[in-house]
C-alpha cells in the first residue's frame, strides 16, 4: 500500500515539474518577452 502511494506521489510531482519546466522554457523562448526598464524618479525634479 505504501509502495503504491509512493509511486503516485512521485508521478505527480514528475508532472508537476515537468509543467513547470515547460513553461519557464516556453517563456523564455516568447519573441514578445522584451525586459522593460523601470521608469526612472530621480529625474523627475
Amino acid at each position: 500500500m505504501s509502495n503504491d502511494l509512493s509511486v503516485g506521489l512521485l508521478t505527480v510531482v514528475g508532472v508537476l515539474g515537468g509543467l513547470a519546466s515547460l513553461l519557464v522554457l516556453l517563456s523564455a523562448l516568447d519573441p514578445t518577452n522584451v525586459v522593460r526598464t523601470p521608469t526612472r524618479t530621480d529625474t523627475l525634479k
